[in-house]
């Protein structure tokens, strides 16, 4: 990058500048990066909303480099992105992937025989020649040699210029000699030999390793690379469809282990599936001791499994193989290797950024008429399966808009990026602000993407040659319920005109009242004050629900469903119902989201013995210590996700809690106290909702008692204005 060519002298961030100087800095960036213009490079100038019920509103506004880029070129990458945003763009964000690319060299990667073979065992000597080669074994060996033979000769030369026996001086000087030039020769070898202990040491492991590099495997034979895992439907039916079928093959003259089959090139499936990837060089027949010809091997395929099992690779492999009664290619060879125990995590699997299976990798051998000049020296990749992660963009079932369907319109849809800036921004803070307030499980998401392509283009012409290719979407998706949903009425009529929209909202229906009907009053309890009250359906002891707490079955009739403290404690009413704990003063009608309507009872505690009861409700969390939940759960009955265990449902109430969370919070670091007072704005809970006590846990899926249902039509009636709010 020339100062010259620097449009800004110092970095600004992207939301600060002003159209026409975004419009230079992107032609100013395609141009620096149009090196890359062989890798999977694309420059994004975005625009997102996102919300949801934990997350606040948010609105990016961005510049950031996205795709993927060759091994050999991450350094120079680095530097230049770097580079960019110390001169142009200071919030310059990426999201590239460093992974190899067609013509990168093979990285090497030590790979375990899925099972040993002489062809494992010839990999493995020839892994160790070639380390002995690189830690120069070999010209250590003639160093050494040649100074023995340099002392030799002089020792015999000097012998023969003397003629006879030396003085007594003469020989003191030569024996000086002698040693001074013994010493240098100690001393180069201590040298060399602290010089050499790392590259040593790789020898003496090389020596002792059970792995093959797929590098040296890959260096004389075109090789075609397939990952596969025995877990993966997809990539088993490909080796049995492509490399095991026994209608490709024929069977009849070949016996279990045989490779003198005749051949034909044209009838080879192994042939076929490495023409697919790859032109292979032909080789010249290979004649034997006894005279017989046989076609020279010309290609390989290699399965690589990924299995963290190595044995469940090898009984899939194994059934595979039976299939075709052992029946091999003579002009190309099979090698089946393992990644290891790590499976999609080992190191081969992030060498080549493994996304999908089966994955491809086609590696060109290498060339002997460019090998002496350097070119050639390495195995290069000439195919790859696709490994641009295109994890930055929003997952996108359909571009129809379902709402348009409910709703009928007299004006054509548009797409979201059509739509006006100040529109969209609107539009979205307006879902956004609902989504909030209510609290409801939904997610919002709004991104507007014009990527450019990583040319080289005059600063004059950039304006009609950089031309984006602009993609956007627009997603919600979530529950809600129709007291919510018909809050956010304008809102959706407004999405209907969006053709990029995609909506998945699941509508539930709030849970059907729980009513209290109070004891009769007596002239007593009026003189009292004693008005409000209800009986036991246990202890039949009389409830002053505005003095005392009680709990209400959702379950039962009253009659049978009122439960007292004590009674509570003790555990009379049935483990497997779900109690509602009302508060003090609480009204006789008692609106809920979850009720009667909502929530089952415990069905797998029924016949279950009290001590076979699960304890741990799976997959639900206290929104107060972030653990998981055993015992006793307290589920709101108003909010949609809220949960509380019962050691945090016990200290709520304790009016010291305040003070001893202040006293922690004092102790602890600065930025481990931001944390907590985040957590605390986020659990602030109204006082007046009421909760449900779950007493045991669901199974395998802790939310199994809630069955919310779900209202089909709402929705529709909404869009049509047949509902108003």
């Amino acid at each position: 990058m020339n100062e010259d060519e620097c449009i800004i002298s110092n970095p600004v961030s992207w939301s600060m500048m002003l159209k026409y100087e975004r419009d230079d800095t992107i032609a100013q960036l395609c141009r620096q990066f149009s090196f890359f213009s062989v890798d999977k490079l694309k420059l994004v100038e975005r625009e997102e909303f996102v919300c949801s019920s934990n997350l606040d509103f948010e609105s990016t506004d961005l510049l950031l480099i996205r795709g993927s880029v060759g091994i050999t070129r991450s350094e120079a990458f680095l530097r230049l992105l770097r580079l960019a945003r110390l001169t142009i763009v200071q919030d310059l964000a990426s999201n590239v992937i460093v992974a190899p690319q067609v013509g990168d060299i093979l990285p090497h990667m030590m790979l375990y025989p899925l099972w040993e073979t002489n062809q494992t065992k010839s990999f493995r000597r020839w892994n160790i020649l070639y380390w002995a080669t690189k830690c120069g074994i070999v010209r250590k060996f003639k160093r050494r040699n040649d100074m023995t033979k340099q002392h030799v000769e002089h020792l015999i030369n000097k012998k023969q210029d003397n003629g006879q026996q030396a003085t007594g001086s003469d020989g003191d000087i030569c024996g000086l000699k002698e040693e001074v030039l013994y010493n240098a020769y100690r001393e180069v070898i201590e040298m060399e030999q602290e010089d050499q202990n790392e590259t040593l040491d790789i020898y003496h492991t090389a020596c002792s390793e059970e792995r093959v590099d797929l590098s040296l495997i890959s260096a004389s034979v075109t090789t075609v690379v397939v990952v596969w895992a025995s877990w993966d439907d997809k990539s088993v039916c490909w080796i049995r469809e492509k490399l095991f079928n026994p209608n490709n093959v024929d069977t009849t003259s070949c016996s279990m282990g045989q490779v003198s089959c005749a051949f034909e090139a044209d009838g080879d499936p192994w042939l076929k599936v490495v023409n697919e990837f790859i032109a292979i060089r032909s080789k010249p027949p290979v004649r034997q001791k006894n005279g017989n010809i046989l076609s020279a091997k010309c290609a390989q395929i290699v399965l690589i499994s990924v299995d963290r099992d190595k044995d469940s690779a090898v009984s899939v492999l194994s059934e595979l193989m039976v299939k075709t009664r052992g029946w091999k290619s003579p002009v190309v060879s099979l090698l089946p290797l393992w990644s290891g125990p790590e499976g999609l995590q080992s190191e081969m699997a992030t060498a080549i950024n493994v996304t999908e299976l089966p994955f491809f990798v086609a590696i060109q051998n290498c060339n002997p008429q460019t090998t002496k000049q350097g070119s050639g020296r390495y195995p290069r990749i000439c195919y790859i399966t696709s490994n641009l992660q295109n994890s930055t963009a929003p997952q996108q079932t359909s571009n129809r808009n379902a709402l348009a369907e409910f709703h009928k319109l007299d004006t054509e849809l548009v797409d979201w990026h059509l739509i006006d800036r100040e529109e969209r921004s609107a539009l979205a803070s307006s879902i956004a602000h609902h989504i909030t307030t209510s609290g409801a499980p939904l997610k919002l998401n709004a991104r507007v993407d014009r990527a450019y392509q990583m040319i080289r283009v005059p600063q004059s012409m950039a304006g009609k040659l950089l031309k984006p290719f602009v993609t956007s979407s627009m997603i919600l998706s979530g529950i809600i319920s129709t007291t919510d949903l018909l809050k956010m009425g304008k809102d959706l009529r407004a999405l209907c005109r969006i053709k990029n929209c995609m909506i998945d909202l699941r509508v539930m229906k709030p849970s059907s009242p729980v009513t209290i009907e109070l004891n009769p009053v007596t002239p007593t309890k009026y003189i009292y004050g004693h008005v409000r009250s209800v009986t036991c359906g246990e202890c039949h002891r009389e409830i002053m629900i505005d003095e005392e707490f009680h709990f209400r079955c959702i379950h039962c009739e009253q009659v049978d469903g009122v439960v007292c403290r004590r009674c509570f404690s003790e555990g009379f009413h049935p483990q497997h119902h779900i109690l509602l704990r009302v508060n003090l003063n609480a009204p006789t009608t008692i609106e809920l989201l979850w009720g009667p309507s909502n929530v089952v009872p415990l069905v797998l505690f029924r016949g279950v013995l009290l001590n076979n009861t699960s304890e741990t409700h799976v997959g639900v969390y206290c929104n107060l210590c972030s653990k998981i939940i055993r015992g006793i759960r307290w589920k709101c009955s108003v909010c949609y996700q809220f949960d509380v265990c019962d050691q945090c449902d016990e200290n709520k109430i304790r009016p010291h809690l305040v003070n001893r969370r202040i006293s922690t919070m004092s102790r602890m670091a600065p930025s481990l106290r931001r944390g907590v007072h985040s957590a605390k704005v986020s659990v602030s809970h109204p006082k007046e909702h009421m909760f449900l006590c779950i007493r045991h846990g669901c199974g395998s899926d802790g939310d199994a008692c809630l069955r919310p249902v779900m209202d089909t039509e709402i929705l529709k009636s909404i869009l049509n204005g047949e509902v108003c709010h």
